[in-house]
């Protein structure tokens, strides 16, 4: 197989909203896009990423292009390294440079890689130029092809520092295919000498593949020190950033050494990032003692923040494996249902959610699983059933995680309106709309703004629809710092 740094990670994410309000059989009720319409799940793949990113160019979603590359470090990293001097999409290429460059990297980095590819000499009849033909070769399993390209030799004095990274990078897996491993040690630590000073996120991920080039060596203390850099130095940007990269952290588990603890510092800072999202903690009876519990809870919830449910799944049920507390694993399991209806499981959610209410009848927890339960009968129709689920759960509901109490009401006031309860369904909207946006989660308010706005299309209210349009372009054209 190729080396894991060539491999196409599978990600997803809320589609764009519908064009129609449908009725309660078809309205998205679990909170993960807060839209009224049918919705499905996307799996980025560079290509599709791309696209998505250019659809929202052309509709000048600029602040939701900002969110996506935030949500998505992975994906859009993948996509400017898999880009080429002639993508077809130039425009959607350098928006996500841009938004990476400002978000991820302490200056310029992906926009001069994307001027110095355009100058790159092309040849052959496809009129590929010499980076595309060394990333074919490695892809059609093909390195000694690859590295006759003496790829390296190419960089000119003026060509940027990110032309240097990604040469050396690609060498390294060339070499390391070969068997080379001196060769493809000394490449690699090359490329992450050039970027760990302008682009720690990059540098990391390049560590964690060092690592996995010094296993194959046999260097064993120098896999262990540089697989702790690795995870060290990607979860100090925790504190700095609001995502977590959850391909990371899945290869650091799967590569970490035997025996090896995680670093103190990787689980302090994972802990806290967990507690600013107000995502665990005895409030929420959520304590998590154990490394192991607190670094797959971190990766099921951005997972499930992602949309990816059956990775949420997976990793809540890794993380309460770990775990010995009985309402921590009765917490685990909640989230783990919450990761089935994303999943599309609602049967084997269900089970969990009855067992947990009936086990912890008058809590908090209880009450979380019956709002859950209330989604799921929105979902399947039974709007009146679901809406009263919803409303005899509420009276715990500020002491909910943050996440799950906004969705809860921005899920309640669609319901409302579905009804026929036009002013507090509309006032409730407002309120989550207001609420997500103090939360910092601008794709959510934009969700329950463009909710308003279909609700006021479809019964005829066009100055509150102008009104919402107008907040709408306000809101995209602001980009969240």
């Amino acid at each position: 197989d190729l080396p894991s740094d060539l491999r196409e990670p599978a990600s997803t994410d809320p589609a764009d909203a519908p064009d129609d309000l449908p009725d309660g059989k078809k309205v998205r009720w679990d909170g993960a896009a807060v839209l009224l319409g049918e919705t499905d799940s996307l799996a980025y793949t560079a290509e599709s990423f791309l696209q998505t990113v250019a659809n929202m160019l052309e509709e000048e979603r600029v602040a939701s292009i900002h969110d996506l590359v935030t949500l998505f470090p992975d994906i859009a990293l993948q996509t400017l390294q898999e880009s080429s001097g002639r993508s077809g999409n130039p425009q959607a290429l350098r928006m996500i440079a841009s938004q990476f460059d400002s978000l991820w990297c302490s200056q310029p980095m992906w926009q001069p890689w994307l001027d110095d590819l355009q100058q790159l000499p092309v040849s052959g009849k496809e009129r590929i130029d010499i980076r595309d033909r060394f990333w074919r070769y490695l892809k059609n399993h093909q390195p000694e092809g690859a590295l006759k390209l003496r790829l390296t030799r190419t960089i000119q004095r003026e060509h940027g520092s990110m032309m240097r990274i990604e040469f050396y990078r690609l060498e390294s897996i060339a070499h390391m295919m070969s068997g080379n491993h001196d060769k493809s040690i000394a490449h690699l630590e090359q490329s992450i000498e050039l970027a760990k000073g302008s682009c720690p996120y990059l540098a990391s991920k390049l560590q964690l593949l060092l690592g996995e080039f010094y296993r194959h060596a046999g260097k064993w203390d120098e896999w262990k020190s540089t697989w702790q850099n690795a995870v060290v130095t990607n979860s100090q940007l925790l504190s700095t950033h609001d995502s977590l990269d959850p391909q990371f952290w899945n290869r650091a588990a799967y590569l970490r050494p035997a025996g090896m603890e995680w670093p103190e510092t990787a689980i302090g800072n994972l802990k806290k990032m967990l507690a600013d999202q107000d995502l665990a903690g005895t409030e929420h009876g959520l304590t998590l003692t154990n490394d192991e519990s607190v670094v797959w809870f971190a990766i099921g919830a951005r997972h499930l923040k992602r949309g990816e449910g059956q990775n949420a799944v997976l990793a809540f049920k890794k993380a309460e494996a770990v775990e010995t507390r009985q309402h921590s694993i009765a917490a685990l399991r909640q989230h783990q249902a919450r990761a089935m209806v994303t999943a599309g499981q609602p049967g084997a959610a269900s089970a969990i959610l009855f067992q947990l209410v009936a086990e912890h009848e008058g809590t908090t927890l209880a009450d979380r699983c019956k709002s859950i339960l209330g989604v799921m009968k929105l979902q399947n129709g039974s709007v009146t059933q679901g809406l009263n689920l919803i409303q005899a759960s509420l009276a715990s509901i500020e002491s909910w995680p943050r996440d799950e109490r906004l969705r809860t009401q921005a899920d309640y006031a669609l319901a409302l309106l579905v009804q026929g309860h036009e002013q507090e369904g509309l006032r409730r909207l407002a309120e989550a709309q207001a609420d997500f946006l103090s939360a910092r989660d601008l794709e959510q308010a934009r969700q329950c703004l463009w909710n308003r706005a279909r609700y006021f299309e479809k019964t005829g209210q066009k100055d509150q629809l102008r009104g919402a349009r107008s907040e709408l372009l306000e809101l995209e054209s602001t980009i969240r710092r």
